[in-house]
C-alpha cells in the first residue's frame, strides 16, 4: 500500500492510493486521465489503469452505513472498520499509524472491499471517498510528525567524495551524526520551495522509514514490526547559518552550524507517500537517483549505508521512544549535498527530483521570487501556514497532539525543542568537552520527547520529578538552563524588539546528560565521533525537566 495525507474540504485526510481500470465508472471516453499540469506526474498509474486516492475516514463511513442495508457476497468478511476509528471521528494518519500491523491489515481489507465495490458493485456508492489524482493535493505524509530524525555521515563513500575533508577522520565513523528538521520544514511533493536568489541550495536523495507503532527499547531483529513504511526525502538546506562561522574555522564548526541550515522553511521534503514493506521488499537493495530539471546528478544504492533500518531502530529506541509517525532518514548514500544551479535562478523556477526505487519520485518546484514577490512575503513563513486547494483557509502545520506535556495554561503542547550549545563562557570547556568551542552558539534541535512539563503552574506542589536513567548510563552531568517559551503565535524573522512580543514565558530547565555512549567508544576515535556520542548523551527520554513557567508579563526585566 502507499499511504499519505492529502487537503480536502480544508482538512488533512488520511488517504490510500487506490489505481482502478479505465472506465470502472461507466464513463465513455474510455481514456486515463492525464497527471498534473506541468511537467507531468512522475508517478503515473499503471498502463490502463486511473490513479486515486481513497479518502481513508470517509470510506469507513460509508462502508459502516452500508454493512446493513447492502446485501454482501456469502462468505464475504467485512473489515472491522472499528479498528480505524468510531465513525465520523477525525482520523489523521498518525494515528492510523500507531494501530501498528492491526490497523495496517483493517486497511487493507478495507482498501480492497472498496476495490470490489467500484469494479463489481455500486460505484456510485464509492465515489464519493475517491479523489482523481489529478484533483488531489498532497501533504507531506505525516504533517504533524512528532520528529524527524537524520542519521548523517551514514555512507562510507560520504566521505571519501568530500573535498578538504581529512578522510582518515571521517571513514567507517561508528557514530553517525545527529540532525533533527523541525515541522516547518517539512514539504509534500509538489509543494514548492522558495529560495531568496542569493542563497546556496544543497540537495540530495536520502532513504527514509516511517514509525508505526510505538517503539521502546526495541532489539534489531524485532525492529520491523515497528516500520510502517519508507519515504523518499530530500535532504536540501540553505545557507542560513553556516556562514557565520569563522573563514578559518574548523569543519567540525559548520557543519553543527549546518543543524540550524536543515530546519529552514521548508527544506525537508518528504514525500510523495509512504510505501509498506510488501511494495518496497528489502529497503538496503534500493537505487536512489537524483535529478534536477531532468538532468541526473547523483546516483547510489541503499546498500552503502553503515546502519541500516534495523540498528537504527534498535539504537534509537533504547535512548527515547520513537512515537508514532516518526520519520527516520538514513542519510545520504552517495554524494552528500549536490549543489544548486543557477540555470533556474534566471528563470525564477526550478525542479528537483528525488527518486527511490520502488516507492516513487518526490517532486520539489524551486521558486526565486523576484524582489516585489519577496517583499510581498516579508513578515511572514509561507510554510507554517498553508493555504488549501482553493487558497482560502489557512491549515496550521503547528496543529498539536494533545498527549504532549504543555509549558503553560492556555498554550498549545509544545512542538519544537531547542538549545543553544556553546552560549555561555568556558564553552569549550563546558559544553562540547574535548571539541572547540563553536564560535558561535549553535542551535540544535532535541526530540520533544526529551522534554517533561511536569508542573504548569508556580505554585503547584506535585512534589519531585524523578529523570529515568538508562541502565548502561555513564558518566551523568547535570546542568541549569534558562528555558524560552514562544507562545501563543509562531516566531518568525523577528528583530531584537519584537522578539519579546513573541516570549511567553521563562523558566528554568535541569538536564542531565548521560557519556554513555561516548565513554563506550573504543579507541582510536575520531572526533566527528566524539562529538556526536557527546550529542547523542542529551537525547535520553525525560531528561530536561522543565520547571513551573513564570508568564513573561510577570517579570519586570
Amino acid at each position: 500500500m502507499k499511504l499519505t495525507t492529502i487537503v480536502r474540504e480544508k482538512q488533512d485526510r488520511s488517504a490510500v492510493v487506490l489505481d482502478l481500470p479505465v472506465g470502472w465508472d461507466g464513463k465513455a471516453d474510455g481514456a486515463a486521465q492525464p497527471g498534473p499540469v506541468g511537467n507531468g506526474d512522475p508517478n503515473p498509474p499503471p498502463a490502463g489503469c486511473d490513479r486515486y486516492f481513497l479518502d481513508v475516514g470517509l470510506a469507513r463511513d460509508m462502508l459502516a452505513s452500508a454493512q446493513s442495508r447492502l446485501l454482501w457476497p456469502a462468505g464475504f468478511t467485512f473489515p472491522d472498520t472499528q479498528a480505524l476509528g468510531r465513525e465520523k471521528e477525525p482520523l489523521p494518519l498518525r494515528r492510523l499509524l500507531a494501530g501498528g500491523p492491526t490497523a495496517m491489515a483493517v486497511l487493507g481489507d478495507l482498501v480492497e472491499t472498496v476495490r470490489l465495490i467500484a469494479q463489481h458493485g455500486d460505484g456510485v456508492l464509492v465515489a464519493e471517498a475517491l479523489v482523481p489524482s489529478r484533483a488531489a493535493r498532497l501533504r507531506t505524509p505525516v504533517p504533524d510528525a512528532p520528529l524527524c530524525y537524520i542519521l548523517h555521515g551514514n555512507a562510507v563513500i560520504v566521505w571519501r567524495r568530500q573535498v578538504g575533508i581529512d578522510p582518515t577522520q571521517h571513514i567507517m565513523t561508528r557514530i553517525p551524526a545527529m540532525r533533527i528538521r523541525t515541522v516547518n520544514s517539512l514539504l509534500g511533493h509538489d509543494e514548492p520551495l522558495y529560495l531568496p536568489p542569493s542563497s546556496k541550495l544543497s540537495f540530495g536523495n536520502e532513504l527514509g522509514f516511517v514509525i508505526g507503532q510505538e517503539a521502546r527499547n526495541v532489539p534489531a531483529e524485532q525492529a520491523y514490526r515497528y516500520v510502517a513504511g519508507y519515504v523518499c526525502t530530500n535532504d536540501c538546506y540553505s545557507n542560513v547559518y553556516s556562514p557565520l562561522a569563522p573563514d578559518d574555522a574548523p569543519n567540525r564548526i559548520s557543519s553543527t552550524l549546518q543543524v540550524g541550515d536543515k530546519s529552514t522553511d521548508g527544506c525537508g521534503p518528504v514525500g510523495p507517500w509512504i510505501a509498506t514493506s510488501e511494495d518496497v521488499g528489502d529497503p538496503h537493495d534500493l537505487i536512489l537517483l537524483t535529478r534536477q530539471d531532468g538532468l541526473l546528478r547523483n546516483r547510489s544504492h541503499s546498500g552503502a549505508y553503515i546502519v541500516g533500518v534495523e540498528e537504527a531502530v534498535e539504537r534509537l529506541s533504547h535512548r527515547f521512544p520513537l512515537l508514532p509517525g516518526t520519520i527516520v532518514t538514513l542519510g545520504a548514500a552517495g554524494w552528500d549535498g549536490v549543489t544548486d544551479e543557477p540555470v533556474g535562478r534566471a528563470s525564477g523556477h526550478s525542479v528537483l527530483e528525488v527518486e527511490v526505487e520502488r516507492i516513487g519520485v518526490l517532486r520539489t518546484p524551486l521558486i526565486y521570487p523576484d524582489a516585489n514577490e519577496q517583499a510581498e512575503r516579508d513578515g511572514g513563513s509561507p510554510y507554517i501556514f498553508v493555504g488549501t486547494v482553493d487558497s482560502t483557509t489557512p491549515l496550521d502545520r503547528f496543529e498539536s497532539d494533545g498527549a504532549s506535556p504543555t509549558a503553560l495554561p492556555g498554550l498549545p503542547p509544545p512542538r519544537g525543542f531547542w538549545t543553544l550549545f556553546g552560549n555561555q563562557r568556558e564553552a569549550e570547556q563546558l559544553e562540547l568537552e574535548q571539541t572547540d568551542s563553536p564560535a558561535v552558539p549553535a542551535a540544535v534541535a532535541y526530540p520533544v520527547t526529551g522534554l517533561r512539563c511536569p508542573n504548569t503552574v508556580a505554585n503547584d506542589t506535585d512534589g519531585p520529578t524523578p529523570i529515568p536513567v538508562l541502565p548502561n548510563a555513564g558518566t551523568i552531568r547535570v546542568t541549569c538552563h534558562l528555558a524560552i517559551v514562544i507562545g501563543p503565535e509562531p516566531a518568525y524573522a523577528e528583530t531584537a524588539e519584537s522578539a519579546a512580543q513573541r516570549i511567553a514565558g521563562y523558566g528554568a530547565l535541569l538536564s542531565i546528560h548521560d557519556a554513555g555512549t561516548l565513554e563506550r567508544l573504543k579507541l582510536p576515535t575520531t572526533d566527528y565521533e566524539r562529538r556526536f556520542a557527546i550529542f547523542f548523551g542529551y537525547l535520553g527520554a525525560g531528561h530536561h525537566v522543565l520547571a513551573p513557567v513564570t508568564a513573561a508579563g510577570d517579570l519586570d526585566t
